[in-house]
């Protein structure tokens, strides 16, 4: 289902993050001087990977959810999608899924060689975990 996608995306991200937290790679200086790292750059990879399917699985998911309660929802756009989720109190804002996606285009670029852009896209992924597992939860107790 969406929601075990999800879970598993959610928590790889945070092994991830872990991860990168322990090697301290989340301090510019180090980011700066282990980025070209091979282990470094398998962590950055499955973190813009898992990145990108946590959002595209949160679009599926959001259109399950509105199927189930009978929306019409076929020709909505995502971000309309969003709009309506945010009407029916989901914890998800139009601005925070504009977010998202500035953040996937960061990484979606194969890194571009702005550093400190990835950094800070790092950070702020970092920073989204806790807004997508309310999310998530919320979905789920809809759902069930």
């Amino acid at each position: 289902t969406y929601m075990e996608e999800l879970s598993k995306h959610l928590s790889i991200l945070n092994e991830d993050f872990k991860i990168l937290q322990e090697k301290q790679i989340l301090n510019l200086q180090n980011f700066k001087q282990q980025r070209s790292n091979t282990d470094i750059t398998a962590y950055l990879d499955q973190i813009a990977y898992r990145f990108m399917k946590l959002q595209e699985t949160f679009g599926k998911a959001l259109r399950t959810y509105f199927n189930l309660q009978a929306e019409n929802i076929d020709t909505l756009s995502m971000i309309d999608l969003v709009r309506l989720a945010e009407k029916r109190n989901l914890p998800i804002t139009e601005e925070a899924w504009q977010k998202w996606r500035e953040l996937r285009n960061v990484f979606a670029h194969e890194y571009s060689s702005h550093e400190e852009e990835i950094f800070d896209a790092l950070n702020e992924i970092k920073e989204y975990l806790p807004q997508w597992k309310e999310l998530k939860e919320a979905l789920e107790r809809r759902i069930q």
